[in-house]
């Protein structure tokens, strides 16, 4: 699919069943090709660069654990550290040494 394919999708779905069309909707639409076009560049570049790195090395095991925690999956990864920091505080037996 090319630019202007995406941006014709883009518009329909912004346009909603009303079928909006002019440049308001043209507008919106080729903002979206745009800033697909562009996630896609930048996934493909971060793609690039960590397909270089080693795993062996624990150097660049860490810049790919960062990488993929806070570009790829910073939900999933927030959400396993509240959900394990919630769970390790609301033991009892911790929670009454923290709270003296």
């Amino acid at each position: 699919m090319g630019a202007g394919a995406l941006g014709g999708l883009a518009a329909g779905a912004l346009g909603g069943a009303a079928g909006a069309t002019g440049p308001g909707a043209a507008l919106a639409g080729a903002l979206l090709a745009a800033w697909m076009l562009l996630v896609f560049a930048l996934r493909r570049r971060l793609q690039r660069r960590l397909e270089g790195l080693d795993p062996t090395n624990p150097a660049d095991r860490r810049e790919i654990i960062n990488s993929m925690s806070s570009l790829e999956f910073p939900l999933s990864s927030r959400l396993a550290i509240e959900v394990g920091l919630f769970k390790t505080f609301a033991i009892p037996s911790i929670s009454s040494v923290l709270h003296q």
